[in-house]
């Protein structure tokens, strides 16, 4: 065998291997991206929590955009019918509450930059 039909051989190789392993770098970054947005509606506390001389007070993060009958949270982007109340829960774990909400917002800054 020449020199010529063996670097024709191994250029037919790494292209069949090339095309085996070709990976949509897009669609793998949509993944992660719908992985991540589900695990933030999940570990989201939908509450921000502020202390004062009164003691803890809770704003909630779910809001209800004009003419849309759905609640929407301002930190994860979770939608539903009925808001929850929340906040007697968080207000009675304010260390609960910092490890959720600094997850949630590590999370967050994890997802592109256009969902």
């Amino acid at each position: 065998m020449t020199p010529e039909w063996a670097a024709v051989i191994v250029a037919a190789i790494v292209g069949v291997v090339g095309v085996a392993f070709k990976v949509d770098v897009a669609a793998l970054l949509d993944r992660r991206n719908e992985s991540h947005r589900a695990k933030l509606k999940a570990i989201c506390p939908h509450v921000r929590l502020h202390r004062s001389k009164e003691g803890m007070t809770a704003e909630s993060l779910i809001i209800s955009p004009a003419g849309s009958l759905t609640w929407v949270c301002k930190l994860c982007g979770g939608q539903t019918f009925a808001p929850g109340n929340d906040q007697v829960y968080w207000i009675t774990r304010p260390r609960e509450w910092e490890r959720a909400f600094a997850r949630a917002v590590k999370l967050r800054a994890k997802l592109r930059a256009n969902p």
